[in-house]
């Protein structure tokens, strides 16, 4: 890297339960260091309403180089996990319902070398 060089980072969070974040230095035209650092996590998400308990979570997470990169004016990951949500009911016996969605939270983000960036989200 040259001293002109900048680096900089773009987080997305999608639902709450699941954010994807991606750093990476540029020197005003391309990607000027090696591989973008990609981090993913996950949350717990808990909220109520008149008849149920719902919590959220992201299992299987994982984030995923798709274009681009060093001395490329781009890069672009993917981030895809599976919400599972439990739902506690407040009526009748006791029950607690899981769902499973498969890879139904995604996050896409592109960077580019001038140090723009953006990202959008499903689920």
């Amino acid at each position: 890297m040259s001293s002109d060089d900048t680096c900089a980072y773009i987080k997305y969070t999608q639902r709450k339960v699941f954010w994807s974040m991606t750093e990476w230095c540029l020197d005003g035209t391309y990607i000027a260091r090696g591989h973008p650092v990609l981090t993913e996590a996950t949350n717990v998400h808990s909220f109520t309403t008149a008849t149920a308990n719902y919590i959220e979570t992201a299992k299987d997470s994982i984030v995923r180089k798709v274009a681009g990169g060093f001395q490329h004016k781009l890069h672009q990951d993917k981030g895809l996990a599976h919400l599972v949500v439990w739902v506690t009911p407040h009526y009748g016996p006791i029950a607690l319902v899981c769902e499973t969605y498969s890879n139904k939270l995604s996050i896409e983000k592109w960077r580019f070398g001038t140090g723009a960036s953006r990202a959008t989200g499903d689920g």
